[in-house]
């Protein structure tokens, strides 16, 4: 009881079981092996009362047979010596105190004590070890539990992931449509644009046609008919007109569709803002995904790690199935030989039984055999004394026998309460090992489900990060095609600027262009007054020179009146002077004036024959020019039928845009409330993933400390395990030895058993022989004894009383040196 508690954690500094706080449980613990040990010790005295009644009864039996009967002294005058006696004192001390194995016997007790200790603490720390494993099983349940609760709720969020990735894929399908719808509309407002682009070319042409026209028919419109002139140009104000309505509805629907580009643009901005804020919300979603994975796949890992310390431990656990299969077959054997003990004692104590009925009918038939043979004094003076001397070392042996039984005895039940322990130990070991084989089935089923479940998460990231890059070149597709078509619409309003531009400065150049109709107008004015004013000349030099023709004439005629009057009256020489020089003047004139009018004749021959050319050029170009204007004014009408075409083609392209503006103004209320209601989800499941990460985070820190405290648990245990271990080596050769002393007790004993039965088989033998000389003698003596049996009884009355008091005085003395050899009693002697 002076070994210091043994414990598993004992070395390891910070975890101390067997110290203060399990040393009331060790005390109450030794308190019951030790009523127990009393209580088995009170069973096996019990038990054995009754061979220590028969011994009692036989020595009582005994003591009124030699009380009765004087012993017969072969050695008549014979006194023992205090040589002898002190002999006798010595060869009892050496049968009663001087066996060595007595402290053999007590220091196994000792050791015996300890390994039970030893044994019971080991048992409450297997216990304790157990209570430890039950709760990790049931933290582990629990573990297991909150996982699968995880499990389900990030299946939930998968399902609503697939969901708001279905509501994503159906808005980027119907988002892909309205871009093609979109697409369509550019095309037609592009086709519209070329279509009133090669109008506005048309009408520039048919404008220069027309100023054309117009010129030449103003030209013409001198000389044809003014009526048909103003019908001309009725239909060409009319044309004009018509064109420019045309163009202002054109221009109007123009602006409309530019509005409804402007308007689909803003969609396609909110939508694509929106497509944003989704394409960001899912890539939290994957994120936080990714990082449920990762953690997922760190409790992998961990179950991993777990279930190879498991498998470990398995290792040791089939250390420990060997070991406890050695110590079952050790128990076994023990059992065996046990058993086998056991039935040996009930033989010998049989046979014990048997000699000591055979004893007793001896002395009975010895004692009656005395009675009748009292002639004999030497024969029975000597041998009652040899009688007594053997039943004195026969009870001794006997006694030392059934001590040393007694102790085997009490060995092979503590042995058996040992064997019961282990078996109880390896029960409970063998209930720990189910339940960590069973645990390591769950934790490989488990790790080959996590295994699964990490390949389907893996294959189902794979395919996400293939549906992320295909999405993303189908966003980067989105973005460049919608840069394009912003810069497609930069350009078309970049070219809608200039067209407005040209058809602005088309506009001043009509005008400039009508302003200079109206000039050449007001030339032709002038010019029909200027022809006006030339047929006027003409009259004018007509009459002029029918005026000079008679002036011509009246002056000749006058010339020749005064001329003669003038010779007549005057002679002189100025007078002829002045003549001459009229004369002269007068013909220079007219030389002039036939020259003037030669020329003028001339030209107005020249300006006649222009005139009758370009008349008749303008015939011909008035004639061309109405061919044209017929052409220009059927062409007018196709153009007004392909316009009304397009007017009708137009209102019913706006219908369906109307139609299709409507439906996808409905869709993408849909759309807004599905993404509304997306966002609350997403936020719930954000919340709910930010609360799993919290409760996967303190589990994670709750299996790291457990993590750390089996660390700390399993090295104890390594090294308790090695002390055991040590102690089970230590045990297995104490066991050997004990085995081994036990097998030369149990030899010894055979021995003296073997021993035993001879002397009572020569005793019996001795008394067979002893009874038949008896009867022998008997026989002879009864004829000459019968005469003197009345004189003898005197004398046998006499003998008797002298017997008896020499018995007494012999059993005081034999009393005596007992005490004086044994001062302390036995109690496992009886008195003889």
């Amino acid at each position: 009881m002076d070994m210091p508690g043994l414990s598993i954690f004992r070395g390891g500094g910070s975890i101390k079981v067997d110290t203060s706080i399990n040393r009331a449980e060790e005390e109450e613990a030794l308190e019951d092996q030790r009523r127990r040990n009393e209580e088995l010790g009170n069973q096996l005295q019990n038990a054995f009362d009754d061979l220590l009644d028969d011994e009692d009864c036989t020595i009582d039996t005994s003591a009124d047979i030699h009380s009765q009967y004087q012993p017969v002294q072969h050695n008549a005058g014979y006194k023992a010596t205090a040589a002898e006696g002190q002999d006798r004192k010595f060869h009892y001390q050496h049968l009663l105190e001087g066996n060595p194995e007595g402290q053999k016997n007590a220091e196994k007790d000792r050791e015996v004590e300890k390994l039970k200790m030893s044994i019971e603490t080991r048992a409450r720390e297997v216990e304790n070890l157990t209570k430890l494993l039950h709760d990790e099983k049931k933290a582990s349940e629990e573990l297991r539990k909150r996982l699968a609760l995880s499990e389900a709720e990030k299946e939930r969020a998968k399902m609503t992931a697939s969901q708001t990735h279905e509501l994503l894929v159906d808005s980027k399908s119907k988002i892909s449509e309205m871009d093609a719808n979109m697409n369509k509309l550019e095309s037609s407002i592009k086709t519209l644009e070329e279509k009133n682009k090669e109008l506005v070319g048309e009408l520039e042409r048919t404008k220069l046609q027309l100023s054309d026209a117009q010129h030449k028919y103003r030209a013409v419109e001198r000389n044809a008919s003014y009526s048909a002139d103003m019908r001309a140009e009725n239909l060409v104000k009319n044309a004009n007109e018509r064109h420019i309505a045309q163009t202002m509805v054109l221009q109007q629907q123009i602006d409309s569709l530019r509005n409804k580009l402007d308007a689909k643009e803003k969609e396609y901005a909110s939508l694509d803002v929106r497509y944003q804020e989704l394409q960001r919300s899912r890539e939290v979603i994957l994120i936080e995904k990714s990082e449920v994975i990762n953690q997922l796949t760190r409790s992998l890992e961990e179950a991993q790690r777990r279930y190879q310390d498991t498998v470990s431990n398995n290792s040791e656990n089939r250390g420990l199935q060997d070991l406890v299969r050695r110590l079952e077959r050790q128990t076994e054997d023990m059992q065996k030989t046990i058993t086998d003990l056991m039935s040996r004692s009930e033989g010998v104590a049989t046979e014990l039984n048997s000699i000591e009925e055979l004893l007793q009918e001896s002395l009975e038939t010895s004692g009656s055999q005395r009675r009748k043979s009292l002639s004999k004094s030497d024969l029975v003076r000597n041998d009652p004394v040899v009688v007594h001397c053997h039943l004195i070392r026969l009870r001794e042996r006997l006694h030392h026998y059934f001590s040393k039984q007694k102790e085997r005895t009490e060995e092979l039940l503590k042995l058996r309460e040992q064997v019961n322990k282990q078996v109880e130990e390896m029960n409970k070991l063998r209930a720990s090992e189910n339940s960590a084989l069973i645990e390591s089935t769950t934790t490989r089923e488990e790790n080959l489900r996590l295994n699964n479940r990490l390949r389907l998460l893996e294959t189902e990231l794979k395919e996400l990060q293939g549906e992320k890059g295909k999405e993303d070149a189908v966003a980067e597709d989105l973005q460049l095609e919608l840069d394009r078509m912003r810069e497609e619409n930069v350009t078309t309003s970049n070219e809608l600027a200039i067209a407005r531009n040209e058809l602005e400065t088309l506009k001043r150049r009509n005008s400039e262009l009508q302003a200079e109709v109206n000039n050449l107008l007001e030339g032709l004015k002038s010019k029909s007054e200027s022809d006006k004013l030339i047929s006027s000349l003409k009259e004018k030099a007509r009459q002029f020179e029918e005026y000079i023709r008679n002036e011509n004439v009246s002056s000749r005629t006058s010339k020749a009146s005064p001329r003669l009057q003038d010779r007549a009256v005057s002679t002189s020489p100025e007078l002829d002077r002045d003549y001459s020089d009229a004369s002269y003047r007068c013909k220079i004139e007219s030389e002039i004036r036939g020259e003037m009018a030669k020329i003028f004749a001339t030209k107005i021959k020249s300006m006649e024959d222009m005139l009758q050319n370009k008349c008749h050029e303008l015939e011909a170009q008035n004639l061309q020019l109405q061919q044209n204007l017929r052409l220009i004014y059927n062409e007018l009408q196709i153009r007004e039928k392909e316009v009304d075409v397009l007017k009708h083609a137009i209102l019913k392209e706006r219908e369906k845009m109307h139609e299709i503006a409507d439906t996808q103004s409905v869709q993408m209320h849909q759309i807004n409330a599905t993404l509304e209601k997306c966002r609350d989800e997403l936020k719930l499941k954000q919340k709910n993933i930010e609360r799993l990460h919290h409760e996967l985070q303190e589990r994670s820190t709750l299996i790291e400390s457990e993590r750390r405290s089996m660390k700390t648990v399993m090295a104890h245990w390594d090294e308790q395990q090695r002390e055991y271990d040590r102690t089970t080596k230590e045990l297995k050769a104490k066991l050997e030895k004990i085995q081994q002393q036990h097998r030369e007790s149990l030899e010894a004993l055979n021995s003296k058993y073997n021993s035993a039965k001879k002397t009572a088989a020569n005793y019996k033998k001795y008394a067979e022989d002893k009874e038949k000389f008896m009867l022998e003698q008997y026989e002879r003596i009864k004829s000459s004894y019968e005469a003197k049996l009345n004189e003898m009884a005197s004398s046998l009355e006499k003998q008797r009383k002298q017997i008896k008091a020499k018995t007494v005085e012999r059993e005081a003395a034999c009393r005596d040196e007992r005490k004086e050899l044994d001062p302390s009693p036995n109690p496992d002697i009886p008195s003889l």
